[in-house]
């Protein structure tokens, strides 16, 4: 629609061309359901959209990280199912849209890969807003091509900033944005309202939020 825009250009046929597809009964597939994930599952469900999950740990759906008030899903009540880490090819395959927010580690470096995009129905979506080498892009950048994928957005890279020579940029049903998914205009008093709760939770001898674990990595 922006090249039709750039052109100048009124398609005669825009409703086949243009055909929209709706978030609606659409089935949305998150990999990695932690505070980011669970956020996306808030947005999204009152748009209609079925929500999938993978969790490395599918027994317990609930999340022990931060959650703002009236938001995220703590409970892991929004997803209509949850998959071990294990399973998700199988979460793939019936995902129109799949949004990638696992965090980096030597489990998921390269987890969707050409065998995942594979699995992945025709004419489905991939969103990457985690880290670069998640998401193999070469194998990406084929699945866009072959038009086995109908398009993607990407965030993140495995070398930033993305080199200009990359065949990336010149993939038209590909949307590159700058590693700025998490910019928000509330960043710093929502960063600031966090580190207030956990003074108040170390003084009170509570576990902190969002604790790194260098075991797992992230």
């Amino acid at each position: 629609m922006l090249a039709a825009q750039k052109k100048a250009e009124w398609p005669k046929d825009r409703f086949e061309r243009f055909a929209p597809l709706e978030l609606r009964d659409s089935t949305v597939g998150i990999v990695g359901y932690g505070s980011i994930g669970r956020q996306l599952a808030y947005l999204l469900r009152p748009l209609g959209a079925k929500i999938l999950a993978t969790k490395r740990d599918a027994m317990h759906p609930e999340h022990s990280g931060y959650t703002a008030e009236n938001s995220g899903d703590p409970g892991g009540d929004m997803v209509e199912r949850l998959y071990p880490s294990a399973a998700l090819r199988s979460m793939l395959k019936l995902s129109n849209f799949v949004v990638v927010t696992v965090p980096l580690t030597a489990e998921t470096s390269g987890l969707i890969n050409a065998s995942m995009l594979s699995a992945m129905p025709a004419g489905a979506f991939l969103v990457d807003v985690s880290r670069g080498g998640i998401v193999d892009t070469v194998a990406l950048l084929q699945a866009l091509k072959d038009g086995k994928l109908a398009g993607a957005a990407l965030d993140v890279f495995p070398e930033e900033p993305l080199p200009a020579n990359s065949a990336l940029w010149a993939q038209p049903n590909l949307i590159i944005s700058p590693h700025i998914s998490g910019n928000s205009p509330h960043y710093n008093e929502r960063a600031i309202h966090l580190f207030s709760e956990n003074i108040h939770r170390y003084l009170a001898g509570l576990t902190l939020y969002n604790i790194f674990e260098k075991n797992r990595g992230y």
